[in-house]
């Protein structure tokens, strides 16, 4: 996983167009290698990142230490071509709302379906199906 970050060349150009954006140079830091298939990742409140690996991993990562911790794996998820877990996203209001959600794809006939978890004591608990029984599908490539 590599974190991009930005420097920006401070100038003192008084001339120029407002609408200009000042000259940034980026800058890449690997924090963490190993991983199998990162698929989503988010910045939670906690300034560490939540990430899903595509099998049904969802972990932390703590950006200053490269420091991962395991929350959850979700054993039903199905991974097809391109299908596995999804995506995942926090809930706006995490602190009052320690809710994360997740969509993935499980089963033979490969449907998908949206999971709530509830974040506590550094675990995710709770599942409760928001949505079930979407049709999946897959793209598989071949090279």
């Amino acid at each position: 996983m590599v974190l991009f970050t930005t420097t920006c060349k401070k100038t003192d150009n008084s001339n120029e167009d407002p609408g200009s954006l000042p000259d940034v140079e980026l800058k890449t830091k690997v924090v963490v290698s190993g991983l199998t298939l990162p698929w989503e990742m988010v910045y939670g409140p906690d300034n560490f990142i939540w990430f899903t690996e595509k099998a049904g991993k969802i972990s932390r990562l703590n950006p200053s230490t490269g420091q991962i911790t395991p929350l959850l794996t979700i054993s039903e998820v199905r991974t097809n071509g391109e299908g596995g877990l999804l995506g995942m996203v926090l809930h706006p209001d995490f602190t009052d709302n320690p809710y994360v959600y997740v969509i993935y794809g499980y089963g033979s006939t490969y449907k998908a379906k949206v999971v709530r978890y509830t974040y506590s004591g550094g675990n995710l608990t709770g599942p409760l199906v928001l949505l079930d029984q979407i049709p999946a599908a897959s793209m598989a490539h071949a090279c």
